[in-house]
């Protein structure tokens, strides 16, 4: 049986030079703030990762960086999002041969979820994501799957939350949210963890949430959430501009140099940098390095 996954999985933020070359010195920046305040593993090139700008070779550059830098602190996986068999067992046999805990991954679009996942998942241990072919497993789609595979390491559902009590009925290994905006209310429902971008941007809350949750201190965490988390993911998680906010953010901390993005993902633009640095004094949670306004 493979080492279950658990708590606050963080999705880092692929960072870009200025000249639109992958940073890597900002991907360990970014990996470190996630470890040294609290998250239990990391997910590089995940979806908010900008897996679909990617090419193969950054990809796998991505994946060796984060395995030597991390060196063991913590578990450590990527993601393989919306692409094709071949590609995804490409990248799981990379990351198997470097050494990485684990893939996360959505079905490929290509081939039947089951047959992908039991593929999948006996090159690295799979964390499975209930969607494949840009649309939402329904239960009845998602049980043959974790009956099927023998190396799943948790399921994440980003779907609608109640899957999880469903999806509980059928299995012990964790079930884990991955809408950042349902967290909390996944949370009720069984969730033992979170697969989170806003993790990777403000992790201590994130740890923090996770715990009050799981010590069923519900008033704390619902304070905790809707006062200082959920308008923030609100505007830094929604497509097309979701990785340009959170990387903003991340600049404004210093763990990062600039938020560039690449397409299908697109920059937020002056307006919504303007609502994001609002929201984010609102909530108090304006980072020390954000301007005051957009003029200074």
């Amino acid at each position: 049986m493979p080492a279950y996954i658990s708590g606050v999985q963080c999705l880092i933020m692929t960072p870009f030079t200025a000249q639109d070359e992958l940073d890597e010195d900002g991907l360990c920046n970014s990996i470190d703030f996630a470890l040294d305040n609290g998250g239990d593993g990391v997910v590089v090139i995940g979806r908010i990762g900008e897996f679909y700008g990617l090419t193969m070779d950054e990809r796998k550059r991505a994946i060796d960086v984060a395995k030597a830098h991390v060196a063991g602190r913590a578990p450590v996986g990527f993601g393989v999002m919306d692409a094709t068999y071949d590609v995804g067992i490409e990248l799981a046999r990379h990351g198997a041969r470097v050494g990485m805990d684990f893939v996360l991954s959505r079905g490929a679009v290509d081939r039947n979820p089951v047959e992908y996942f039991k593929a999948l998942s006996a090159e690295l241990p799979t964390l499975a994501y209930d969607y494949a072919e840009e649309r939402e497993l329904p239960i009845e789609e998602v049980v043959p799957i974790m009956e099927a595979c023998d190396n799943l390491v948790a399921f994440k559902v980003s779907g609608t939350s109640d899957k999880i009590a469903a999806m509980k009925e059928h299995t012990d290994m964790p079930i884990l949210c991955g809408w950042d905006t349902q967290s909390l209310l996944a949370y009720t429902f069984g969730a033992v963890g979170v697969v989170s971008g806003s993790a990777a941007v403000f992790p201590t809350h994130e740890v923090e949430i996770y715990r009050l949750c799981m010590e069923k201190k519900w008033d704390e965490a619902t304070d905790l959430f809707h006062k200082h988390i959920l308008p923030i993911m609100n505007l830094s998680t929604a497509d097309p501009h979701g990785p340009s906010a959170c990387k903003s953010i991340l600049m404004w901390q210093g763990i990062i140099e600039n938020p560039r993005v690449r397409a299908p993902f697109q920059p937020m633009g002056e307006n919504r940098t303007e609502e994001l640095r609002r929201t984010l004094r609102w909530c108090d949670m304006l980072p020390d390095g954000a301007p005051l306004t957009l003029e200074t």
